[in-house]
């Protein structure tokens, strides 16, 4: 019970015959030639793009993130300071009366113990919050460990303690004492 025009029209063909049946009959093939370019389907263009943001997120949701660009950010900033210092020299510490001039043993003494403890507060600080989540995430379930890792506040937190080390140590490297010929440097602006 097909119909009145069921003569008319006759059935599709089935398989791979039929479609290269089709193919050969049909008149709207696109020809490419060899010295055309080729342009990418816009699809295809944003599949990068995708790739590159999904990456760029990846990145800015990891742990060490925000304590990694803080780090690079003090390093920067202590060669700036340090280029400062030696440009303008310690002529003004000697003209404000409130600022305390120190010298080369007590600068090395002050960073080394500011590098010190900012190193041993992070260490102990985290190592102590990561056990204390380990044991409260094998009661409560794994997303307590996510949600701390994923936390700026804890992030910026380790970033600080992290960058004030690498800024000391950064500092530390340009403290030199006068000796036989070679001047002083303190960088009191740093």
């Amino acid at each position: 019970m097909r119909g009145i025009n069921a003569k008319s029209s006759p059935a599709p063909k089935r398989g791979a015959k039929a479609i290269s049946d089709q193919r050969a009959g049909s008149t709207d093939l696109k020809v490419k030639f060899a010295d055309s370019p080729i342009i990418p389907s816009p699809a295809l263009q944003a599949k990068p793009m995708a790739q590159l943001i999904k990456y760029w997120n990846t990145l800015k949701g990891s742990y060490w993130f925000i304590p990694t660009v803080m780090s690079i950010a003090a390093a920067i900033l202590s060669f700036v300071l340090t280029a400062i210092d030696s440009r303008i020299g310690d002529e003004w510490v000697a003209q404000m009366p409130w600022i305390y001039s120190i010298q080369a043993e007590g600068a090395r003494g002050l960073l080394t113990t500011v590098a010190g403890s900012m190193i041993g507060v992070a260490g102990v600080t985290f190592s102590i919050t990561i056990a204390a989540l380990s044991y409260t995430t094998s009661t409560l379930g794994p997303r307590l460990l996510t949600n701390f890792m994923n936390d700026r506040g804890n992030q910026i937190t380790l970033g600080t303690f992290v960058s004030t080390f690498v800024y000391c140590l950064l500092l530390l490297r340009v403290v030199q004492a006068g000796h036989e010929g070679s001047a002083a440097f303190v960088p009191h602006l740093s």
